[in-house]
């Protein structure tokens, strides 16, 4: 990593950090206590893992630096699911709800693509931006069509993102093999996921325009995956 890329990282991760700790400010200030706490013990951690990914990138540790963003973006997904189920049991609006769903969803996605420029590669940018596009995707898949039965898919999803963090962290290390095997991890999640969407029409959930639709946006994930396999060769 460069001293310039290094230096905008830094600037943009401690942007990150303020906001996220001005989101938990409004949940602590706008939500009952109980409510509020629920939320930002995990927006907190994820601050505080980024507090420490400051450090570790002060100091050209890449790999350590990568390990402490990706587990930021866990906690900030500990904190999205605890806002459904608040939601989902009506502790809080379904306004907030979306309100703060969508930037923990910007967050999270800054965060990949700050990934994807530590590593400072051709591939890496690529990665980052196929995870986010995934993410997306999942975001899409939990606001169109029933929560309960996509969850599944969801929890897929997020597994994929987190192999493909492993795969940014396996770039930092140049360590092809691990790179190779975390991407065929990938690529296998995404054909279970289409076993999973067929079961679902199947069993009378999806329609065939629906499965149509989730198909073309797995199918262009798996061909973008395949083709980066071709850039290993620069590693």
């Amino acid at each position: 990593m460069g001293a310039i890329v290094g230096t905008e990282c830094a600037l943009e991760t401690a942007s990150i950090i303020i906001e996220i700790d001005q989101l938990a400010d409004e949940i602590f200030n706008n939500q009952e206590f109980m409510v509020g706490i629920s939320i930002d013990i995990h927006l907190w951690i994820a601050s505080n893992h980024l507090d420490n990914a400051l450090v570790t990138m002060s100091l050209d540790y890449t790999t350590k630096t990568l390990i402490l963003d990706s587990l930021s973006k866990v906690n900030l997904k500990l904190a999205d699911a605890m806002t459904y189920l608040l939601d989902n049991i009506g502790c809080i609006s379904e306004t907030d709800y979306d309100y703060i769903s969508i930037k923990i969803h910007r967050i999270r996605d800054n965060i990949t693509f700050i990934m994807g420029r530590i590593v400072d590669t051709e591939l890496s940018m690529k990665i980052a931006h196929i995870e986010t596009k995934i993410n997306q995707f999942g975001d899409f898949l939990f606001n169109n069509y029933n929560r309960t039965m996509t969850l599944s898919i969801n929890i897929n999803l997020w597994i994929i993102a987190g192999y493909l963090d492993l795969v940014l962290i396996a770039l930092s290390e140049n360590c092809t093999y691990s790179v190779e095997i975390n991407m065929n991890q990938t690529i296998y999640h995404l054909n279970f996921i289409k076993l999973k969407i067929e079961d679902m029409k199947n069993c009378g959930i999806l329609t065939d325009e629906d499965v149509s639709e989730m198909y073309n946006y797995l199918d262009k994930f798996i061909n973008e995956i395949e083709d980066l396999s071709l850039l290993l060769n620069n590693l």
